[in-house]
């Protein structure tokens, strides 16, 4: 069913759509532009090939691969910090998903624009908040986007951004999964 908690971008629903639609969906809401959307969009066939998903963005192949194969959240950091704040922790892991997808938007938009340097103050907002709560992918990846655009090196902005998008899109499932255990 659609309800189930989809842990690779592979993985189908039952309409047959893969898990990079839902993402889609999240960015139309976000009111991104059609472009990136677009973009995504035209990865989403779990049928694509493995040279039409390179289609996606320099890295996107590599990236979807390893984001398949590693947890969107660390249990023992999730669990250590349910552990501290008890009661509270349903309520940040609340703010952090109300929150985070504005510093997407602000880094998805900077990276459709060109304009790197306005990538480096939400991934960085990103790598420390993720990191925080266990989602720890996602945290690699806004590091490996910080450093790239601080250093000038940052290959690939708008694949890197959806990246991005599609790991938090899949730490926020886990995240809600988890609270409600």
């Amino acid at each position: 069913s659609s309800s189930r908690l989809i842990e690779g971008v592979t993985a189908v629903d039952a309409a047959g759509l893969t898990f990079v639609g839902v993402v889609a969906s999240a960015l139309k809401s976000l009111a991104c532009s059609a472009d990136i959307v677009g973009s995504l969009l035209a990865c989403r066939s779990s049928r694509d090939s493995l040279a039409a998903r390179k289609s996606c963005g320099k890295n996107s192949a590599r990236d979807f691969a390893a984001l398949a194969v590693k947890p969107a959240i660390d249990r023992s950091i999730f669990d250590e910090l349910l552990e501290v704040m008890g009661s509270e922790f349903a309520g940040l892991v609340d703010v952090y998903l109300e929150d985070t997808p504005k510093n997407i938007k602000i880094l998805a938009q900077s990276a459709q624009r060109g304009q790197v340097e306005g990538m480096i103050a939400p991934a960085h907002s990103l790598k420390s908040t993720s990191a925080n709560l266990g989602a720890i992918v996602l945290s690699d990846l806004a590091k490996k986007i910080e450093h790239g655009a601080r250093s000038g090196t940052l290959t690939d902005p708008v694949g890197d951004a959806r990246s991005i998008i599609v790991e938090f899109e899949r730490a926020a499932q886990s995240l809600k999964a988890l609270i409600l255990l």
